[in-house]
């Protein structure tokens, strides 16, 4: 799946653009939005893929434990 995309990368300019869109994808206000999660009252199931290459397992256990239960 990963080559499916990365031969893009080889466009002028595509690694640029690539950054610029990942860059906006992370809110400036990200400290405000982590405390906001820490406050959900509601019991929340997170579901999130073990293999999945784009964002990793990590931020998944990290934003479980930080929601209430």
């Amino acid at each position: 799946m990963y080559n499916e995309y990365t031969w893009q990368l080889g466009y002028a300019g595509s690694r640029e653009a690539l950054l610029r869109m990942a860059h906006a994808l992370v809110p400036e206000d990200m400290e405000e939005r982590q405390a906001l999660i820490r406050k959900i009252p509601q019991e929340t199931l997170v579901l999130w893929g073990r293999h999945y290459p784009i964002i990793p397992l990590a931020h998944g256990e990290r934003l479980r434990r930080e929601i209430k239960r």
